[in-house]
């Protein structure tokens, strides 16, 4: 992995207890009856990791964002929430981790590029604005868009000495356009890391792996529900250290857990 384990996450066993504690009871949220459980709290204590990016102090972030019709309008701010909390793990400068949002259902969207959001507050408020559509789920036409128009692109903001990473959110298969296996491999092909975060029981499992980069253990990282996903980034997130430098820390998914 690019991203190699450095340590403990700092997650006390007092911490872990309060908020084991504080989850055992069924929560409501918009996607129903949601619990917390022992296992996915346990997994996601040892998969969000501190780590340190090795040869560069530049990071170019891409956001895939599924908004198909199966997801709806709720799970839709969920998601958005779920990229807020996680880019407050990052350095969010033109120097150092610079970030671009895609959105994809029928049809594809680049809600911003590496040039439009300078810090972390203006990314958040950026985030806070993408709407909503609906429509099919064409993750690969996604995916090779990033890779033609993005990615590598100076006109874009993408930087050529840059580590390049992908966070690619869905909660189903693709069922509309090229087979994202395509152009996620050739995207690896050029050294981009590709982290592919299933969510719900819709999720297909080989598909994700396909997209992730090796080893799938490493980049595939699966949670039934969009709430749950927020739940354990806020629990997570109160337990790593502030933002320094994009050596410091960032925040992966290093394997499966449901």
């Amino acid at each position: 992995s690019h991203f190699p384990h450095t340590g403990k996450t700092g997650l006390s066993k007092r911490t872990f207890l309060r908020t084991w504690k504080s989850f055992q009871k069924p929560r409501p949220t918009d996607t129903g009856k949601t619990e917390l459980s022992k296992r996915t709290f346990l997994t996601a204590r040892k998969t969000f990791q501190k780590s340190r990016p090795t040869g560069s102090s530049e990071l170019d972030i891409v956001f895939v964002l599924d908004k198909s019709g199966s997801i709806g309008p709720s799970n839709f701010v969920l998601e958005k929430t779920f990229v807020q909390n996680l880019i407050e793990f990052f350095p969010i400068s033109p120097a150092k981790t610079r970030v671009a949002v895609v959105t994809y259902s029928s049809w594809l969207k680049l809600e911003f590029n590496f040039n439009k959001h300078i810090n972390n507050t203006c990314l958040r408020n950026g985030i806070q604005k993408i709407g909503y559509t609906g429509g099919f789920t064409s993750t690969g036409s996604a995916l090779e868009y990033v890779k033609n128009n993005l990615l590598f692109s100076p006109a874009a903001g993408a930087r050529s000495e840059a580590m390049k990473v992908i966070y690619l959110l869905t909660d189903g298969k693709s069922n509309r356009g090229v087979k994202p296996g395509i152009p996620a491999g050739q995207l690896k092909q050029r050294q981009v890391i590709i982290y592919a975060m299933g969510v719900t029981t819709h999720i297909r499992e080989s598909e994700l792996q396909q997209i992730a980069s090796s080893k799938p253990e490493d980049h595939v990282f699966h949670v039934m529900n969009y709430a749950v996903l927020n739940e354990v980034t806020r629990l997570l997130q109160g337990d790593l250290p502030k933002k320094k430098s994009i050596q410091d820390t960032t925040v992966f998914a290093r394997r499966r857990t449901g």
